[in-house]
């Protein structure tokens, strides 16, 4: 518990680090991609422009780990938005938000993290694609856009 606990404090200072540094207020999302599969993080660019234009955001920033396989024709239009960090950063961050969901602009673009995520579930032993499960689901739009 304690160690969760510190995990926490180092996510929320690691948080006001990336506001400062990424001028993070409501006009702007961060988006935390941590996958290796570049299918699932493509999707999720895919309809990310939809997402910022329904809730009127002007900026998105996006975190990415050194295993992500970021879809190559994303990178030219996202050069600018993307940050590194580290695995432990991330882990932090992730414990800080389970424990205080302190914005409503972060999006988690985990598969099987934190342990009771069941999106690999849900997509494995349903009809639900994996368009829907984000249009629905993570970005919370009202139809699956035509992109």
């Amino acid at each position: 518990m304690i160690a969760e606990l510190l995990y926490a404090y180092t996510g929320r200072v690691f948080w006001n680090r990336i506001c400062n540094t990424h001028k993070i207020d409501f006009g702007c999302a961060v988006l935390v991609m941590i996958e290796d599969d570049e299918n699932w993080n493509a999707h999720f660019l895919k309809y990310l422009n939809v997402f910022c234009s329904v809730k009127k955001l002007d900026r998105i920033v996006i975190l990415t780990t050194d295993s992500v396989n970021f879809p190559s024709e994303y990178k030219g239009i996202y050069r600018d938005s993307i940050s590194t960090i580290s695995h432990k950063e991330y882990l932090c961050l992730l414990d800080y938000y389970l424990l205080i969901k302190f914005s409503d602009s972060i999006i988690f673009c985990a598969k099987n993290s934190p342990q009771d995520n069941t999106s690999s579930y849900i997509l494995d032993k349903s009809d639900i694609s994996l368009d829907e499960y984000i249009c629905y689901g993570v970005y919370k739009l009202r139809g699956i856009p035509n992109v």
